[in-house]
């Protein structure tokens, strides 16, 4: 939870370096947030990778493929959907555009996806994972 909030925030914090006048300021501020961004995911993204394995044993190698293959995807695509929008709007709408991207896809992850599609039992949670170990990882 700690990494996700930390990722939420300088994703956030990335509709400020538009607003700056100054080439070197934007630059400073979008390279910093991006920087603290990357550090974030990096806190997450292995442990989303193991809490996989252990809480979905059955089907561990089909969805550490599909985190996987929605990483690339985003890496893959993105610098071609960057261009697009830059072709429509000007380039600081970019930065506007990308966290509403984040936030709709958020509150649809949060809020829409329907509980059922989680096949983990809830109840083993306590046994299989341990809070202490899980938020140090994060």
């Amino acid at each position: 939870m700690v990494g996700m909030a930390f990722i939420t925030l300088f994703t956030l914090l990335l509709i400020i370096p538009p607003m700056v006048k100054s080439i070197p300021g934007f630059m400073a501020l979008f390279s910093v947030f991006r920087l603290f961004q990357g550090l974030s995911a990096a806190f997450v993204i292995p442990a989303v990778y193991s809490m996989i394995i252990v809480l979905y044993k059955d089907q561990s190698e089909e969805l550490v493929g599909f985190a996987n293959s929605a990483s690339v995807f985003g890496i893959i695509f993105g610098p071609f959907l960057g261009l697009a929008f830059n072709a429509v709007i000007p380039w600081k709408g970019i930065f506007f555009i990308y966290t509403g991207i984040l936030v709709t896809w958020g509150i649809i992850v949060m809020v829409v996806i329907p509980n059922k599609l989680n096949k983990c039992d809830v109840r083993e949670l306590k046994t299989k994972f341990d809070e202490r170990y899980s938020f140090q990882s994060l």
